[in-house]
């Protein structure tokens, strides 16, 4: 699972970054992987910023990013792996901290 979300990820990032530096998707998410733990079957990274919160404070849609949020909880599980994230921007951090544990131990 590590390596897929791992692959999975930076194809994003990098897709993000293609897009930035053409000027295109200059409201995406800069995404910041770090190294995975192997040991700990531990991926962590951090989603800078935050278009979906930024539309919804715009528009008042705030009511709504507690769900979209939690939906991330929800579809990892079904990979077998555990979602801890501390912060999000949602309640006012620059970042949302992700980390992706395994749920197979």
């Amino acid at each position: 699972v590590g390596k897929l979300l791992i692959k999975r990820y930076t194809k994003l990032k990098n897709l993000i970054e293609q897009h930035k530096a053409k000027g295109e998707w200059t409201d995406s998410w800069s995404i910041d992987i770090k190294p995975f733990d192997v040991r700990n079957e531990r991926l962590s990274f951090d989603l800078i910023g935050c278009p979906i919160v930024k539309y919804a404070k715009a528009y008042g849609y705030m009511d709504f990013i507690p769900a979209i949020c939690d939906s991330d909880y929800i579809t990892i599980r079904q990979l077998g792996v555990k979602l801890i994230r501390p912060e999000i921007v949602a309640d006012g951090y620059e970042r949302c901290l992700y980390t992706y544990v395994s749920d197979r131990k």
